[in-house]
């Protein structure tokens, strides 16, 4: 597919997969370059930028529509830190024109390569849901293309954009969207490390000494022993008030070009990354780089390729703050029990916000992200069980890194979804929606 053709079709050859590789069944695809193109007919879905893991961005039964071609800036107000933009637009694109100029997006994922469309669309959350909520609610307007060739302008607090904020594309294509930016005086954060003997440390730490903090995050290592479950280090930060440079985020300086031939994740290599990890020289407090802190893996494009020929999964969990020391526990036994490597692991506090759409993921509780290389019925089989936890005690997963989510699992963590059915375009589905449904949707 060449770059300036309006709606050309084109068969997935990489571009249109979700991030993790897993599932990866062929996709059809239409690039938008203008806001006036026509959509293409039937069960449509729009993709971004493909960061997200498991089936929430894929579209087997029909057709994606390509949504990076419309990525540009629509208006700028640099007194009141009012941004729109196209839905295509990546985040980093939108921080490396306000940035220099004293404005940041108040809530970041874990990666700044998604686009903006994306971002309402699975409502993400950032280190510091517990003082700023989720993207969505920062999100002033949004303008809705419908199938039927209708337009709808969504302002926040209407039904419609509830609908639209966390509903997984599903209600028409995000045109555009306005967003509220937060005033920076610097782009350099002040961190504070603290390191984790265990569970305890991070909750009692979060209780208390972490108060002060606008941002948290622990790492954890999967390889600790049982007596040390739960290791690794809790990163605070905040941001620098004391002025200096306001640098838009660094080039990606390294590569991992072609994907390897076997996996470099293994329970070797897991075990040795988080020696290293955990054994590397960090300062309690240091003034650091804001990208360094939002995104370290960001400065390595491509690194999935280090996974090889085999696909990987993410599950990322909330179970509610009462009793999450025990659940978040049993959950680290499941996962460790699975027998597969966990390369990355967070854990962060989420706040009371309630939530900016109907079928957003972030609420109250505590978050558990891990991550696994694909190994069939066996990793399945984990996920089931880690599922299983979190909904007997009233948690929920996280669509937009879910493979595996049963229909009843997610009916019960997200009850919303029928009133949300009166929003939902009837020509707008994914595979992740097919599944939830039953295949009826």
């Amino acid at each position: 597919m060449e770059e300036g053709t309006r709606n050309e079709v084109a068969r997935n050859e990489g571009r249109y997969g979700n991030w993790g590789r897993f599932p990866n069944p062929p996709q059809r695809a239409v690039r938008l370059n203008w806001p006036d193109d026509e959509l293409p007919k039937g069960k449509i879905l729009a993709f971004g930028n493909g960061r997200s893991q498991g089936d929430v961005c894929l579209n087997s039964q029909g057709v994606l529509v390509d949504m990076r071609g419309l990525n540009r800036l629509v208006k700028f107000d640099r007194s009141k830190g009012l941004l729109t933009a196209e839905a295509g637009i990546t985040l980093d694109e939108i921080l490396r024109v306000v940035v220099p100029t004293g404005w940041m997006l108040p809530v970041v994922p874990g990666t700044r390569f998604v686009t903006l469309g994306g971002a309402i669309a699975n409502d993400v959350h950032g280190k510091n849901h517990h003082r700023a909520g989720s993207f969505g609610h920062h999100v002033t307007a949004l303008t809705l293309r419908r199938s039927d060739g209708t337009v709808k302008v969504c302002k926040a607090g209407d039904a419609w954009f509830a609908a639209t904020v966390g509903g997984l594309g599903l209600t028409g294509i995000i045109a555009q969207a306005t967003v509220q930016l937060m005033p920076v005086l610097s782009g350099l954060m002040q961190r504070r490390i603290v390191p984790l003997r265990g569970l305890e440390d991070f909750f009692s730490t979060m209780e208390g000494p972490a108060q002060g903090w606008d941002y948290s995050v622990a790492w954890l290592d999967m390889t600790a022993p049982e007596k040390e479950l739960g290791r690794g280090y809790l990163e605070l930060a905040r941001w620098d008030e004391m002025g200096g440079p306001l640098n838009p985020p660094p080039p990606v300086r390294l590569q991992v070009p072609v994907r390897l031939p076997f996996s470099a994740v293994n329970a070797l290599t897991t075990r040795v990354f988080n020696e290293l990890w955990l054994r590397r020289p960090r300062a309690a407090y240091a003034q650091v780089d804001y990208s360094s802190f939002f995104w370290p893996l960001d400065g390595v494009g491509h690194w999935t390729n280090l996974y090889g020929p085999v696909p990987f999964v993410q599950c990322q969990v909330v179970v509610p703050q009462a009793g999450a020391p025990r659940l978040v526990a049993q959950i680290l036994r499941l996962a460790r029990a699975g027998g597969e490597p966990s390369f990355l692991n967070t854990l962060k506090m989420m706040g009371g916000m309630a939530p900016a759409g109907m079928l957003s993921f972030p609420r109250e509780g505590v978050a558990l992200a891990l991550d696994f290389p694909y190994k069939g019925e066996r990793t399945l089989a984990m996920l089931r069980a880690i599922e299983d936890v979190a909904m007997a005690n009233g948690g929920a997963i996280y669509p937009a890194k879910d493979a595996c989510m049963r229909p009843e699992s997610f009916a019960q963590a997200y009850p919303a979804w029928k009133d949300f059915l009166k929003y939902k375009d009837d020509n707008m589905t994914s595979d992740f929606w097919q599944r939830v449904m039953g295949g009826k949707a």
